[in-house]
This record gives C-alpha cells, structure tokens and sequence, in this order.
C-alpha cells in the first residue's frame, strides 16, 4: 500500500467533509454541494474496499476520546492512524491470528458490546419522559452540584522535608506565589503554583481534605501528602458553585433518563428470559484470581 502525505491530507478532509457539510449549510445559510454518501470508498488496501462511513465512525470515536476539536490535522493524523489499523488487521488475518481463541472471544465481546449498545438505543428513542421526572433529575443534579469550590494555591516538592522547610518560610513571612515559583514541581509553578477554582473531585482527596479545614488567606501548618509528592497547600478563597441551568442540561438529561428506562426494560426482559448459569465456574474463577492476588 503507497500513499502520500497529500493524499491523506486530502482523503481526511474529503471523509470530514461530511461531517461538517450540514453545521456548515446551516450556519452560511448557502446551498453546499451534496455530501459523499457513507458507502463511498475512501480507499482501497491489498484490494479490498474500505468505505468513508467506517472512517467517519473510526474519526467520530477519536474526537469522542480526545474530547478534541475537529481540525484538518486531527483528520489527518487519524486516517493515518485508521489506515495502519487497516493493515495490521489485514496482517493479523494472514498470519492467521483471528482464528486463535482469545481473539475470537475478544471478537465475541466486541460484537454483544457493539449490538447491545445499539438495542438500547433503538429502544431509548422510543421512551418517553415526563416533565415531572426531569425535574426530579434536575433537582438531585443540581444538589450534587452545590458544592464547597476552593481557589488556592500549591507548592509541590520530594520529601517531607522539603514541605517543612518552606512553611518555616512561609512562618517568616514568606510569600507563597515566590516560593511556589522558585521550588516548587509542579507544572503552575510559573503561576506561583495557582490552581484556581477548583472542587474536592478535581484535586486528590487529601488536598481537599486540607483545603476543607483551611480559612481563606491561610496555608496549611503540616505538608500533605499526596501520590504526586509533599505538597504545601494555601487557601485563597471559597464559593459555592452554582449548577447549569433547567434549559442548559434538559436535553442531556433527557437523553440520559431514555437511556435508563431501557435499560431498565432490558432488566425486566432479562428476568423473564430463560438462562441458564453455572455460578461454580464463576466461583472457580473468583478464587483462583483472588488465590494469585495472595501469592
């Protein structure tokens, strides 16, 4: 397989135009030439025809993972990326790799995953949601939400020592974004180690520990201990954080409440399903994991 570097530039612009020919209609207000249907090739390897819609799903999930922007570089990389995959794949079935056991049952799951996650959203579409329900989930969203915020400052370094030195110095009247600048690892140290604002399932939990017991304008008297290091901790100010709006998270709650109503219809037809399960063997495993962990 020969390609270029302009080839994939323009083969990814190509599969994305797809993606962006409806926002882009919408937005100019002006007739777009049609978009390249999903059966189209995008391109052909060792003979064998791979079609823009598994592109563009390949693409879609990447942009998912990355929670990255749409860009022509991203587009770029990941046609490389979905071409090398190609290959590989194509490889693995000449050297005959699909027909060993671990892969076929990694297959297997990878199928009930796949057909699985598509029944439940066939049946999602068609639940239906009361007013009364979103606003219950609302309700226990936004007290979930209503949470201590911190702004506050940081000084990381190696050892316990390190921590007690500085604080001798923030003692003496030292000032902490200068320390924080001069010694501290962290990658803020250049902003006097500033974290911003900043809740207790943002920042590792003995930090927020610490910050929780501190009054705005104090810093912690013992270092803390964290998996990163020693850190010297500064309170700057507190807030209570204010949840999104009803209107701003309907439509994600909506679709969240679908999704559970089937799957809670799924659960109902689960128990009423005929199955058989050999819990011994399930058992077998359990132990024998857990007998290695020992060891």
């Amino acid at each position: 397989m020969k390609y270029t570097r302009s080839t994939l530039a323009l083969a990814a612009l190509f599969a994305a135009s797809s993606l962006q020919a409806a926002d882009t209609a919408k937005t100019e207000g002006t007739a777009q030439p049609p978009a390249p249907q999903k059966s189209t090739r995008i391109a052909t390897v060792n003979g064998k025809p791979y079609s823009l819609g598994l592109f563009e799903m390949f693409y879609a999930e990447r942009l998912q993972a990355l929670q990255a922007q749409n860009t022509p570089q991203l587009q770029t990389q990941t046609l490389n990326d979905f071409m090398t995959m190609i290959v590989a794949a194509q490889e693995a079935g000449k050297l005959k790799l699909d027909k060993r056991e671990d892969v076929q049952t990694a297959l297997q799951l990878q199928r009930l995953q796949v057909l699985s996650n598509a029944t439940i959203a066939y049946m999602a579409q068609k639940e239906k949601v009361t007013d009364t329900e979103l606003k219950k989930a609302y309700d226990e969203l936004a007290e979930r939400a209503k949470q201590t915020q911190y702004k506050a400052r940081h000084i990381l370094v190696k050892t316990k020592a390190e921590a007690e030195k500085l604080i001798k110095k923030l003692n003496s009247g030292a000032d902490f974004p200068t320390l924080a600048k001069d010694d501290s690892l962290a990658p803020n140290a250049a902003d006097g180690g500033e974290l911003g604002w900043v809740d207790s399932t943002q920042i590792p939990k003995p930090l927020a520990e610490a910050l929780s017991k501190l009054k705005p304008g104090h810093y912690a008297k013992e270092p803390v201990m964290t998996q990163f290091g020693w850190h010297v901790v500064e309170l700057e100010d507190t807030r209570k954080a204010e949840p999104p709006s009803f209107d701003a998270v309907k439509p994600q709650l909506t679709a969240i409440l679908k999704r559970q109503k089937a799957i809670d219809e799924l659960v109902k037809l689960r128990d009423k399903t005929l199955v058989d399960v050999n819990p011994e063997v399930v058992k077998m495993k359990r132990s024998k994991g857990e007998d290695e962990k020992k060891k």
